[in-house]
């Protein structure tokens, strides 16, 4: 079982996710700001994070630029409603594995997990 860690301000979406993460056989441990996703992403070190952009204390690239600079090599996977082909190319750059558009689509997620976790 793989630890997720879910980093989203809206406390529906943070339902959505950690329905679908637990429904794939993971762990889901939950975030609601950008800076207590930074604090539990160094205490528990998760298997993958599942991260949106805008948040309001630290936005989702401000996240990515801090996992940049400490080298964490957790794969991170955006989940934003922002659909502009400028913000998936900043996704890419900040080394982002993929990108989910919002309203979440129960089988794509089921899919990202399973590309990402595999059977962990």
């Amino acid at each position: 079982m793989a630890r997720v860690l879910i980093v989203e301000d809206s406390v529906f979406q943070r339902t959505i996710l950690k329905r679908i993460v637990q429904q794939s056989g993971h762990e889901a441990v939950e975030a609601a700001s950008g800076r207590e996703g930074l604090r539990k992403i160094d205490e528990m070190q998760p298997d993958l994070i599942l991260l949106d952009l805008l948040m309001p204390d630290i936005n989702g690239f401000q996240v990515l630029q801090v996992l940049e600079s400490k080298h964490v090599k957790t794969p991170v996977v955006v989940v934003t409603a922002d659909v502009q082909e400028t913000t998936r190319q900043k996704c890419q750059e900040h080394g982002v594995v993929e990108l989910v558009n919002k309203p979440v689509n129960d089988e794509k997620m089921f899919e990202v997990l399973n590309n990402h976790l595999g059977s962990r």
